[in-house]
């Protein structure tokens, strides 16, 4: 499931709902209502981000060590990795580390049973 198609649908039916009530008869004025509806005005667009206040745990290379990730990752996941500079060690929250745990243990049960 993709997240920002879910929110489309909503926000189409709130768009849908606003231009009800919306009557010109200038057309240079309708036009500009629409460009501005249209680009967004009553519904920006999704802000993303990292809380930095997320419990810390542990990195990539202590979860390849204690074999949760595979060995691949240790060279994937780095901080700015560039052409010029192989990046630094990325380190996962608390509840990021949790879930690789949970996923690792399930996968564990599965082959089992």
């Amino acid at each position: 499931m993709d997240v920002f198609e879910l929110r489309q649908t909503p926000i189409s039916k709130y768009q849908d709902y606003v231009r009800s009530f919306i009557r010109t008869r200038n057309k240079r004025v309708q036009d500009l209502v629409d460009k501005e509806l249209k680009e967004g005005l009553l519904w920006p667009r999704p802000l993303v981000q990292l809380n930095p206040f997320f419990e810390c745990g542990k990195s990539i290379p202590e979860l390849v060590d204690e074999k949760i990730l595979s060995e691949e990752c240790k060279r994937i996941f780095l901080i700015g990795k560039t052409a010029s500079s192989e990046g630094s060690i990325l380190s996962l929250r608390r509840h990021q580390e949790e879930a690789m745990c949970r996923k690792h243990n399930s996968k564990k049960g599965n082959r089992r049973g």
